[in-house]
């Protein structure tokens, strides 16, 4: 009974975008004259990895790398498209529920900077990530489907032709005043690229983490950062570190302490990127956020912690995979604490399950390092078991939290490194702070470029 309900949403919703397709047309038609229907050019053919550009090749080497389908393309056929308005030098797609896919969000990952479309890309990317539509069959269709989509955008756009998209569903094309709306979809179809944390394409290279006994009081009433904040980042950026990690409760909503741009990136030279959370201990979920402090930007990219637990709703779980591509800074992924549950462990910690296909969404956005700061010490065991899983294709997993916590027993460092799969937590480098008073304060640094070198003695992580 199920399948053949299903199968009737389908068939309606087939028929629905057929009537929407046949009354676009019309008003097409009747605001810009000439209008062909699956249109073809002469240029706008699946190209031969040879021929294509250097996008198109990182496109299908990226959506081949996703699952492991290779052969979804099939060079020198031609690619049509829903409308094409000569007189706007124009094409229209109008795109479906299946083609917001996790493909799709790879291969709009991909698109160079600035490139010049008629839809809002990270609108798309959104999309991708929220309906995270499927087409088995054949097993590769949604890696095509993707693939066929960026060769029809990227072709377009170096032949001087501007591709528009418009979602099903979006509006309703029969409505009175679909005219006014189509002139409208025109008018603003312009370059619209809003990912604002990308900052400095450089890797990152050089980490510094940053703890502390979170259940102690600084000289100005606040268990954080904020006192020592400005000494601890200019003996990090002296230590030649281009990235600071701070524990989470960073900073408090008191504090009386600047943090501003000025301040922030006052008298360092090295460092590119602060992360820090504004919160405290006990302050509801809701209030706490991330900032991520870009030398290219005078305001910080803000992120929100989406869940805590394997057991989570899943709606939780599926925002977070929303939020990925304001998670992604430089070749790093940002995941906050607890959202490491994204992946749970079976069988005793021998397998991985990873329904939200996080793990090839790592690899397909060739995420080189994976920034996990912590609010304190998470003690089961399976914490790193998944860290590990994470690190493994070359990356690396730096994880730094505050120590005190009140029940059990804390490992001896308040930070873990895997690389490769291994734990390097004895990689750390530690310095001394010069943070008067506050013993408890910890900062350590992290040369990946140093991860390479031979396993050695491990301590208690």
């Amino acid at each position: 009974m199920c399948g053949s309900t299903s199968k009737r949403s389908i068939t309606r919703q087939r028929s629905d975008s057929v009537l929407q397709k046949e009354r676009l047309h019309e008003l097409l038609v009747a605001a810009y004259g000439e209008v062909t229907r699956e249109g073809r050019f002469p240029w706008l053919v699946v190209p031969e990895d040879h021929t294509a550009d250097a996008t198109i090749r990182a496109i299908h080497r990226n959506l081949s790398g996703f699952r492991g389908h290779a052969g979804f393309a099939n060079p020198g056929i031609a690619l049509a498209c829903d409308f094409v308005i000569p007189s706007e030098r124009a094409i229209l797609e109008y795109d479906e529920r299946q083609h917001f896919t996790m493909p799709r969000a790879i291969a709009l990952a991909a698109y160079p900077t600035g490139q010049a479309e008629g839809f809002d890309i990270e609108e798309w990317k959104q999309e991708c990530l929220t309906v995270r539509a499927r087409d088995n069959h054949p097993p590769y269709r949604d890696e095509q489907r993707a693939y066929y989509d960026a060769v029809r955008d990227l072709l377009s756009n170096q032949n001087g032709w501007r591709v528009i998209r418009i979602r099903h569903a979006e509006y309703d094309w029969a409505s009175s005043d679909a005219d006014r709306y189509l002139h409208t979809v025109f008018s603003n179809a312009r370059p619209r690229r809003s990912l604002a944390v990308q900052g400095d394409d450089r890797p990152i290279r050089r980490v510094g983490v940053v703890s502390h006994d979170y259940r102690l009081r600084n000289a100005l009433g606040h268990t954080d950062f904020s006192e020592h904040f400005h000494r601890i980042n200019r003996t990090l950026d002296a230590a030649g570190c281009d990235t600071i990690l701070y524990a989470l409760y960073t900073w408090s909503h008191g504090s009386p302490v600047p943090r501003d741009y000025a301040s922030v990136f006052d008298g360092m030279e090295n460092v590119q990127t602060i992360i820090l959370e504004l919160g405290e201990p006990d302050a509801p979920q809701e209030s706490l956020r991330t900032e991520i402090w870009d030398r290219k930007r005078t305001v910080p990219a803000t992120v929100h912690q989406h869940f805590s637990t394997s057991g989570d709703r899943m709606g939780r779980k599926e925002a977070f995979m929303r939020d990925l591509s304001n998670r992604v800074h430089r070749d790093a992924a940002l995941m906050l604490c607890g959202e490491s549950n994204i992946i749970s462990t079976v069988r005793d910690g021998e397998a991985i399950s990873d329904p939200y296909d996080f793990l090839p969404w790592l690899d397909a956005m060739h995420i080189q390092v994976v920034l996990n700061p912590i609010h304190d010490y998470m003690v089961r065991y399976e914490m790193k078991t998944k860290r590990g899983h994470y690190s493994r294709r070359g990356r690396t997993v730096i994880a730094v939290w505050n120590k005190g916590k009140r029940r059990g027993s804390e490992a001896a460092n308040p930070w873990t490194v895997h690389h490769d799969g291994v734990d390097r937590t004895y990689n750390v480098q530690e310095l001394k702070l010069d943070t008067p008073g506050r013993a408890d304060y910890r900062a350590g640094v992290v040369d990946i470029n140093g991860l390479t070198a031979p396993e050695g003695q491990k301590p208690d992580a």
